[in-house]
């Protein structure tokens, strides 16, 4: 019945309405049993309110009537009710108690009212909490590509700003739900009433309302203007944030200031006459409704004799009528407003999903015995002009040190990303321990990796929670072992709070190197099976490196564990077991670091060039 009642009401909304509706149950953010909750609680405050305000009526009546019952009921079968309603609770009809009674109703009404109010809240927050969760695990469980071509701004204006904005849509239906009740109501009094003066005033009231459109229509274009303007200028201001070196050395800032007041001029530009169309249609609406309702009420005392009572409750009407058709038009402009943020969200998560990482393994991974196999593999970024892999066939021995060597843009990163599945080939197959690497379960397949990427990331939270995070379970001393490992114990020390200090975000309290080893100590914490260090010694100096390949051998001892270095230094991968080089793509070059001096140029070349810088280094 309610399901059957919800698909009536919602059938004459616009198109564009009942899809965001479409929408909103599709991603299972409202349901039946929410719509039956608004409209309950609605529906007992519109009872009440029409209770409170018809009671006017009879009281009015009261006054007019010499307050003679018998006089009243010959007049009204409505007293005859209202007498046998008093016996039957045995309340005497007196003006207090007919007084007393409205008080009672408009308590109630008000109670009502709160209960709904809370209600539509409630459902409100709920709505934007679960579709910020929504769109946060669309966008991050999609993969590399799309994590790298999705714009920092975009993401958090969606997740911050749109999200809470569409959840506004409850908050909006259900205001629109109770009007339309309490129009439809308030129109049924009057034409009791009035009949003839009622629905002329009803006509035209609505022809207001239909005569609306043209405005709606250019606040649905300025709102999507809005939305794009509004994500592209969180993007400008994320990326000033994050260059404000770069801003202040170059001395740009008066340059990068007039930019931004460009941008904060075109966001007030079109807010603006996003509030003008609405202020418009404001303007036009209720001066145009309070004239004909009244020339609706002068046809009606003029021509169709109308009592003082029927009068006062019609102009009573008439002053509620308004306010709820200038709502009505607020609301149905802030659903266009909020469809505008709705389009953003649907696109986005429909992308992501559409971008979903593939996992289809059910393998648990329980670590690496034999090698990792790279066969014909081939890869290329959408925005390369040549393959990043071309044919590659390769085999990382389990047990030792693999370096993977070469120029910048060789493919190396590549090559590391494809092991725990950031990325996957266009063509080709690897395998581990003789198994696609496809058939094993993602998520053991990466606690079984430990990983430090070449950019050294750190969360806005403390030293110790920040080693922690790849083994939440961690214990205090197991976490100072591991930055023991990494040579990053002793600088921690010397800190405010010790491994309770915040880093600040993205470690901007550290420098580089600092940052560097605690990256080295939460990789080393995971005791993964794989151990996979992208530029691990970039930022450090030569004392810093000295430490980290020391580390790097006692893991290697210690844990019988498989580590794979990219790397530009000789000197970062001096022990390795294993080197693979790589150019434009292709292997150029493999086998341990002796058959390398023996049996090719390139690696011999780099060796005495690396040699040559270690006698010049100071």
């Amino acid at each position: 019945m309610l399901a059957r009642a919800l698909h009536l009401i919602t059938g004459i909304l616009p198109a564009e309405l009942r899809e965001e509706i479409r929408i909103l149950r599709g991603y299972r953010l409202v349901g039946l049993t929410d719509a039956g909750v608004i409209a309950t609680t609605g529906i007992l405050a519109l009872a009440f309110e029409m209770f409170s305000v018809a009671m006017i009526y009879p009281l009015l009546d009261y006054i007019e009537g010499g307050r003679d019952l018998a006089v009243l009921a010959e007049r009204s079968r409505l007293w005859v009710v209202i007498g046998k309603v008093a016996d039957a609770v045995h309340m005497p009809v007196t003006l207090g108690s007919l007084a007393a009674v409205i008080v009672a109703l408009v308590l109630c009404r008000q109670v009502a009212n709160y209960a709904h109010v809370m209600q539509v809240t409630r459902i409100k927050q709920r709505v934007g909490r679960d579709l910020s969760g929504l769109c946060f695990s669309a966008v991050m469980g999609s993969n590399a590509l799309f994590m790298k071509e999705m714009n920092a701004g975009r993401f958090v204006n969606i997740l911050d700003h749109q999200c809470q904005h569409v959840a506004s849509l409850v908050r909006s239906y259900a205001a629109i739900w109770q009007m339309m009740l309490s129009f439809i109501a308030y129109g049924g009094v009057m034409v009791a009433t009035a009949p003839g003066a009622s629905l002329l005033a009803l006509l035209v009231a609505a022809a207001v309302v239909m005569s609306l459109g043209r405005y709606m229509h250019l606040s649905r274009r300025v709102s999507r203007e809005v939305v794009k303007l509004r994500q592209r200028f969180c993007a400008f201001m994320a990326e000033r944030h994050q260059g404000w070196q770069v801003i202040k050395v170059s001395d740009s800032l008066d340059r990068e200031a007039r930019s931004f007041g460009d941008w904060a001029q075109q966001f007030f530009r079109l807010s603006v006459d996003l509030n003008r169309l609405a202020g418009r249609m404001q303007l036009v609406i209720a001066p145009a409704m309070t004239a004909f309702a009244l020339s609706a009420l002068y046809v009606g005392v003029e021509y169709l004799d109308l009592s003082l009572s029927i009068i006062t409750l019609f102009i009573l009407m008439i002053l509620r009528m308004v306010p709820i058709a200038q709502g009505l038009t607020n609301h149905r402009q802030a659903l266009i407003t909020h469809h505008a943020g709705l389009e953003e969200i649907v696109e986005v998560v429909s992308q992501a999903r559409a971008h979903k990482e593939p996992d289809r393994g059910t393998i648990p991974f329980r670590g690496l015995e034999r090698a990792i196999e790279f066969r014909g593999v081939w890869f290329s970024y959408p925005s390369g002009r040549q393959a990043a892999l071309r044919d590659v066939s390769v085999r990382i021995p389990a047990g030792v040190t693999t370096a993977l060597m070469g120029p910048s843009g060789a493919g190396k990163s590549t090559l590391a990303d494809m092991i725990p599945r950031l990325i996957v080939p266009g063509r080709g197959e690897i395998s581990i321990d003789g198994l696609p690497l496809n058939s094993f379960s993602l998520s053991s397949l990466r606690r079984g990796i430990s990983f430090a990427p070449q950019q050294n990331f750190l969360f806005n939270a403390s030293v110790a929670d920040n080693v922690r995070y790849a083994r939440p379970s961690a214990s205090d001393a197991e976490v100072e072992e591991a930055c023991r490992l990494a040579y990053a114990h002793d600088f921690i020390v010397e800190l405010p709070e010790r491994y309770d200090t915040l880093v600040g975000e993205a470690g901007s309290r550290l420098s580089g190197g600092q940052r560097q080893r605690l990256v080295l100590a939460r990789a080393f914490l995971s005791r993964a099976s794989i151990l996979i260090l992208d530029e691990p010694t970039s930022e450090l100096d030569y004392e810093s490196e000295r430490k980290i390949r020391a580390a790097l051998e006692n893991m290697h001892a210690n844990a019988h564990m498989t580590i794979v270095v990219v790397a530009h230094r000789m000197s970062t991968v001096r022990n390795a077991d294993h080197v693979i080089v790589l150019s434009d793509g292709r292997v150029l070059e493999q086998g341990s670091p002796a058959e390398l001096i023996r049996d090719t140029q390139w690696y011999g070349a780099m060796l005495d060039l690396s040699a040559r810088d270690a006698m010049v280094d100071p």
